[in-house]
């Protein structure tokens, strides 16, 4: 830590001190897939929609059905749009 830095002398129980962001940035994992807004409430809207047959909620379930297919028509629309 640079020694004007408010974690300057911290250490954990172990001696260890905080990372800097030079340090975490060599820490990064393997690149994310490219995960589109569409693609991640597809997988929200199916999550809610197990959940909610899970407690029996079926016009729960209905209306999460409807809203993943409205989806599915604005991004095919979309998608045609673009090309």
């Amino acid at each position: 830590m640079p020694p004007g830095s408010c974690w300057a002398g911290l250490q954990d129980k172990w001696g260890a001190t905080p990372m800097t962001n030079e340090q975490r940035g060599a820490f990064k994992g393997p690149p994310l897939p490219d995960v589109t807004a569409v693609d991640s409430l597809k997988m929200l809207l199916n999550y809610a929609m197990a959940e909610g047959s899970e407690l029996g909620m079926p016009v729960f379930v209905g209306l999460l059905r409807m809203a993943s297919l409205e989806l599915e028509k604005s991004a095919l629309r979309a998608e045609r749009h673009v090309s």
